[in-house]
């Protein structure tokens, strides 16, 4: 079995068409230029037939980006994909409402189900259908949102399907009665079964335009395996005024060239990184994320990674960090503290001092007053120790953001950081798994 953690324009095993009604190769046995007869359909390969197997029985996805033009009342079928007659897809729609029939069959009988959605005729419709067999469940999305959902089999919608098994089919489909207008942008099928936050992000396009490292306000290097007993930084830290406190008393703004492409290593007495005064590292009245490759050793003292709070207690310093802490010994915590004092206060539900690389995450939105926490992409069931509502407050310290130590000179870090990251916006779960699935390829530890 594939691995499913990967992004989707890395997917395997889809086929995609452009607007010029062509086949473009992606994993298929097709010839690139192939045209697609609306009438007969596309013959996919002997060799790659097996994947319409796959999708019945592990799962998967079928994103279609069409403009239906038909404006009267006779329902029009435009999309077919089949093994046999038992297990195949039907999709239509009329042009005088915009209502489907978008049907799935899993197995002989009444065993049909349907995620009907409302188009818009002569506009721009993103349709994704996810059909995940445990379950059985078949969702439909409609630009994004508006999940439709059936998880109970019944009787079928169509009079009558095509019985053209082994293709995918647009246009003129065997049953219908007329050849549907429509432009087809895109189909897109794919072995993963998107989630609703997926399905969002793969609409708006930001899964694979926010999540370039070029977005983030800071972004320093991965860390590697290579470690001499030194400091260990590689590249410049892109931050004007920031400043490299080293153990050997040595002070630096840029990144000692000599040591690339090694990461970054902290003796947890001395060495820090002063981020300088860029208001950029404050989450102020707005929306904040922050990533970080953290990898310590069993602890009963604070590490604090990132952030401008001083050390304190709650209640008591403005300002953020993100640490493993000694009051819940190992636990990764994240502290946001307004000018008033009120506080959120989170703590993971496990250790995360394991000697091993782990990414940490959390995400801010100030107005819907959420914090989240995530470990290697996973969002974690925290224990909120301190948890006032934060919204419209300004989180925000007049001290510079540092990594590897609080601002106070305080609860420095005895390990390795790498891969920092802050955002000036609040990722999605989506955003923060793929960010550090990306990573996990590319680090090497």
């Amino acid at each position: 079995m594939q691995d499913p953690r990967i992004k989707a324009e890395e997917i395997d095993e889809r086929i995609i068409f452009d607007s010029t009604a062509k086949a473009i190769t992606c994993g298929w046995e097709i010839a690139a230029g192939s045209s697609i007869d609306p009438n007969t359909g596309l013959n996919l390969s002997a060799e790659k037939q097996d994947t319409l197997d796959w999708f019945w029985e592990n799962g998967g996805s079928i994103r279609l980006r069409i403009r239906p033009n038909d404006t009267d009342s006779t329902f029009r079928r435009f999309f077919f994909m089949g093994i046999d007659t038992n297990f195949k897809i039907q999709l239509g729609l009329k042009g005088d409402t915009g209502g489907s029939i978008l049907e799935i069959r899993d197995g002989s009988g009444n065993n049909y189900y349907t995620a009907n959605q409302t188009l818009t005729i002569g506009d721009f419709n993103e349709l994704l259908f996810v059909w995940d067999p445990s379950t059985p469940s078949w969702t439909s999305y409609l630009n994004g949102a508006g999940a439709v959902t059936d998880t109970v089999a019944g009787a079928a919608g169509w009079g009558a399907y095509d019985t053209d098994y082994g293709k995918i089919k647009i246009g003129q489909i065997t049953g219908g009665s007329t050849v549907t207008d429509m432009n087809t942008y895109q189909i897109d099928l794919s072995r993963r079964m998107y989630t609703a936050e997926e399905a969002t992000d793969l609409f708006r396009n930001t899964t694979f335009d926010v999540l370039d490292d070029s977005k983030a306000l800071v972004s320093l290097p991965l860390v590697s395996n290579y470690n001499d007993g030194a400091d260990q930084v590689t590249e410049n830290i892109g931050s004007t005024g920031g400043t490299f406190n080293l153990g050997d008393g040595t002070t630096s703004s840029t990144f000692p060239t000599q040591l690339a492409p090694h990461g970054m290593s902290f003796d947890g007495t001395t060495d820090y990184i002063d981020l300088g005064t860029s208001a950029s590292y404050k989450p102020g009245t707005g929306d904040f994320s922050c990533l970080a490759w953290v990898r310590v050793d069993k602890t009963a003292v604070w590490n604090s990674f990132i952030g401008d709070r001083n050390g304190g207690n709650v209640g008591s310093q403005p300002g953020w960090v993100m640490a493993v802490e000694s009051n819940s010994p190992g636990k990764f915590s994240v502290i946001l503290e307004a000018s008033d004092n009120d506080a959120k206060y989170y703590v993971s539900p496990q250790r995360h001092d394991t000697g091993q690389f782990v990414c940490l995450a959390f995400t801010w939105s100030n107005s819907g007053d959420r914090l989240e926490m995530y470990a290697d992409g996973v969002k974690l069931n925290t224990t909120k120790t301190s948890n006032d509502v934060l919204t419209g407050k300004d989180i925000s310290v007049a001290n510079n953001a540092n990594i590897g130590r609080q601002p106070s000179a305080q609860n420095y870090t005895n390990g390795d950081i790498g891969k920092v990251r802050i955002f000036d916006s609040e990722l999605t779960e989506t955003q923060v798994k793929w960010l550090c699935e990306k990573d996990l390829r590319l680090i090497n530890v």
